[in-house]
C-alpha cells in the first residue's frame, strides 16, 4: 500500500495512520457503514508521514478495497476531525501468486 497524506499539509509524525483492507466497500457513496467493518481483511497502524509504504503478506487472491485514516485526535477510530481518503474504497485485486499495489491519498477532513 502506498499512502500519501496531502491534507493536513504537515502530518504530525507522533500521530498514526490506519490502513484498512476489506473484502467489501466500507462506504455507501460517501456514508461510512460501520457494519461493513465485519469485512475487514487486514489493518495496521503506522506512524504518520507525508508518504508511507506498507506491505501486507500472505493474503488470499481476490478483490479488495483499501481506506486510510490520519488519526488527528488519537482515538484510533473514524472520528470527526480525522482525515481520510476522499476517493473512498480504493479497489485492487490480488492474483494467486503475485503482488499488487494501491495508491491512497488522505485528503479529506471528516466533518
Amino acid at each position: 500500500m502506498n499512502v500519501t497524506v496531502s491534507n493536513p499539509a504537515s502530518p504530525d509524525p507522533n500521530k498514526k495512520v490506519l490502513i484498512i483492507i476489506s473484502t467489501q466497500p466500507l462506504f455507501n457513496g460517501s456514508v461510512f457503514d460501520p457494519s461493513k467493518l465485519d469485512y475487514r481483511s487486514r489493518y495496521v497502524f503506522v506512524n504518520a508521514a507525508s508518504s508511507t509504504n506498507f506491505n501486507f503478506n500472505y493474503m488470499h487472491p481476490g478483490d479488495y478495497y483499501v481506506n486510510a485514516i490520519y488519526d488527528e485526535n488519537d482515538d484510533l477510530n473514524f472520528s470527526s476531525g480525522d482525515y481520510i481518503n476522499a476517493s473512498f474504497d480504493v479497489p485492487f485485486s490480488l492474483s494467486a501468486e503475485g503482488n499488487s499495489s494501491a495508491n491512497v491519498n488522505i485528503n479529506f477532513q471528516i466533518p
